[in-house]
């Protein structure tokens, strides 16, 4: 909300650090007071060493970094300021000054040269970064002290780390997902048009699509589960275009798997890439359904579904757009997409989308768009690189509550048209100025919707 600075973290230039090594504790000691250092053994992770109590605080994300220079910064007044003619007293070396009596503006003390350095502005904080961070191994950081207070950030960091490691491997790791080897798959080759009902039967897995294929109205699809379905790209997914293989339904698909087990979709090619292929696509009327569950799909560039479709207790990763307009998704993982779920306007009163109890992560744009009502409940939308929630008009009487809504890159929600209405959910912290930095509405931009976000939960929220 409130304009304030934020520190960003850019990890790349620490390739050019020489990590500093020391024989004694006592040396580390002195040498580190008021340091930025950088984990040159460990993604490049920073930590600031506090001045009075010597001991390191983890920066983590811009908005862990600004609450701890909040919380270590010391005031000064402007008559102190001015006389600093832009350096220091040695009793500030390493200190965090903010400047209370004008807006709150932060300032680094390098303790080198107790030059004042500006942490206002994105390219600001990158050159100091840059300039200043000192490169350190594992092995001497670990000889510094946690603060305490700050223990609790750097595991939820470590966490972050561990459940993306994770899901990574569980995606790349094709024996996880009893996927036969690409380079060697034969089964049953299929394409072109599906006038009558057709079952896809486990004995004649892998099916192979080696071109679009078209569900007919009145024809129903049904795959069994545990059946692997490999599809050829077709065109190379190139310049922002995907391949061009896909699946359309004017009929019906019943795509039911197990938890024992489910439905495979994924790409055919040897080396897998994102938006391999064009994905699920319902265009169905009248009587069409689709329904879709325990079922991975893997490298399609969209699941784009009706209102009356349901995708339950499946898997959506490596994609484009992710799921489009399911009016219920409930139970799944969506991860590692461009998008992860986008709801479009659609001319039906009174229908609410429903989308409770999933994971939605680690995308590199929006977690959710908001383009209609829906009910948006349970789930975590965590770590997206973009928003973890946009929402656009006609979103006003949504229920959006007992979510967790923290730690993505961009803001957690952006409010564009009328009010935004998300009481009830945790963001990863109770402390309200922080909440507020990651909103983006109103207090922002005054063309903008209102976010309405308090009262908020105390705790994250378990629904797993």
């Amino acid at each position: 909300m409130i304009k304030k600075f934020t520190i960003f973290l850019i990890l790349v230039f620490i390739l050019g650090l020489t990590p500093i090594s020391f024989s004694n504790a006592q040396d580390l000691s002195s040498r580190l007071s008021g340091k930025i250092l950088l984990q040159v053994e460990n993604v490049g992770q920073a930590w600031y060493i506090d001045p009075e109590t010597k001991e390191r605080a983890f920066l983590g994300r811009p908005a862990d970094a600004f609450r701890i220079m909040r919380e270590l910064g010391l005031g000064i007044s402007e008559k102190n300021y001015n006389s600093f003619n832009g350096y220091a007293p040695s009793k500030l070396s390493g200190k965090i000054l903010l400047r209370v009596e004008a807006n709150g503006e932060a300032y680094y003390v390098f303790p080198d040269d107790l030059k004042i350095h500006y942490l206002g502005r994105p390219t600001d904080a990158f050159n100091i970064m840059r300039e200043k961070g000192l490169g350190i191994k594992n092995e001497d950081l670990n000889k510094v002290p946690i603060f305490e207070k700050y223990k609790e950030q750097l595991e939820k960091q470590q966490k972050i780390i561990d459940a993306q490691i994770e899901s990574e491997e569980t995606i790349k790791n094709i024996k996880d997902e009893e996927i036969i080897d690409s380079e060697i798959i034969t089964g049953t080759e299929v394409q072109g048009i599906i006038s009558q009902d057709t079952t896809w039967m486990l004995e004649r897995s892998p099916y192979i699509i080696k071109g679009s294929i078209l569900v007919e109205e009145n024809a129903t699809l049904i795959i069994e589960p545990g059946v692997n379905i490999f599809v050829d790209r077709g065109r190379k997914p190139e310049s922002g275009i995907p391949g061009s293989t896909y699946i359309k339904v004017k009929g019906s698909l019943m795509a039911n798997g197990t938890f024992d087990n489910k439905i495979i979709f994924t790409s055919s090619e040897i080396d897998p890439q994102p938006r391999d292929w064009r994905g699920i696509i319902h265009e169905g009327i009248n009587e069409s359904v689709v329904e879709i569950s325990y079922c991975n799909i893997f490298y399609a560039d969209v699941v784009d579904l009706t209102y009356i479709d349901k995708f339950n207790h499946s898997k959506v990763a490596y994609g484009g757009w992710g799921i489009i307009n399911a009016g219920e998704i409930a139970n799944n993982i969506i991860e590692h997409n461009f998008y992860g779920i986008f709801i479009r306007r659609i001319g039906v009163d009174n229908f609410k989308f429903n989308i409770q109890n999933n994971i939605i992560r680690f995308n590199e744009k929006d977690g959710i768009r908001l383009n209609h009502v829906a009910v948006i409940k349970n789930n975590d939308i965590i770590n997206n690189n973009g928003a973890g929630i946009r929402m656009y008009r006609d979103t006003s009487s949504s229920e959006i509550t007992t979510n967790n809504i923290h730690d993505n890159n961009g803001y957690n929600v952006l409010c564009l048209y009328e009010t935004c209405n998300l009481k009830q959910n945790w963001w990863g912290t109770t402390n309200l100025p922080e909440i507020e930095e990651k909103l983006f509405d109103y207090y922002d931009d005054f063309e903008l919707g209102k976010i309405n976000y308090q009262p908020i939960l105390q705790s994250k929220v378990e629904f797993y």
